[in-house]
């Protein structure tokens, strides 16, 4: 398959990444089927045989150091594109943000992942859209232009307790607002999701370091994460 691919139109690819003025991209909905898929984390990729890698969705939940390069080279870099259509599904780039850190800082970090997320989309690429965000400032970026009933994802592996209530107001103007079909939740199961899981509304996908892990393959010492 030729991965080669032209650069997009300025409004997908912004030149000035932390300006306020530009059109946010729309994400759009896709059939994303789950059924007999699990999830492998960024930096457990290569011990995925490439065989197998179509029953697998990679999720970006690694340090900075780990997803910069998905999103300073991906656009040119036929190798990484490749890397990921290999897989079945990507998430979005889970960038660090914190509430007590300047706005403008985690607004950058949430365009980025939108901009990771539309570009997959437009070559063809499944792509679950990492919801991020911290004050209600951030609201617009993460939640607009989202096309109603996508599949999200929710990362709380790194929420502190104190920040809470911000992370609960978001997860009400998420459902809101993109009004998705399915939430998928990476890490810690909070009690503001005691509702949406018995809907169906929210699943939880066990970290690796919770007992809830279904699997473990010793002769390749991959952890595979699959639904709670």
């Amino acid at each position: 398959m030729n991965c080669k691919v032209e650069k997009l139109p300025n409004e997908i690819w912004w030149e000035n990444i932390a300006s306020f003025k530009f059109v946010i991209p729309w994400i759009v909905k896709q059939k994303i089927d789950l059924t007999d898929k699990q999830f492998v984390l960024i930096d457990e990729i290569s011990k995925i045989p490439v065989n197998r890698r179509k029953n697998y969705i990679v999720l970006f939940f690694a340090p900075d150091s780990v997803l910069k390069p998905y999103y300073f080279n991906l656009q040119t870099n036929e190798n990484l594109i490749k890397r990921l259509r290999s897989f079945y599904a990507v998430g979005g780039l889970d960038f660090s943000t914190y509430p007590d850190i300047d706005d403008n800082e985690n607004i950058c970090a949430i365009k980025k992942n939108r901009r990771f997320c539309v570009f997959n989309q437009k070559i063809g690429n499944y792509c679950i859209y990492n919801a991020v965000w911290t004050t209600e400032k951030s609201f617009d970026i993460a939640f607009s232009n989202i096309e109603a009933g996508s599949v999200i994802l929710v990362n709380t592996i790194r929420l502190q307790m104190e920040y809470l209530h911000l992370f609960e107001i978001g997860f009400e103007e998420l459902k809101k607002r993109v009004k998705p079909s399915l939430i998928l939740v990476y890490g810690k199961k909070l009690d503001c999701f005691d509702e949406d899981i018995k809907t169906g509304l929210v699943k939880i996908i066990p970290d690796r370091r919770q007992q809830a892990i279904q699997r473990y393959e010793e002769n390749q010492g991959l952890i595979e994460l699959k639904l709670a």
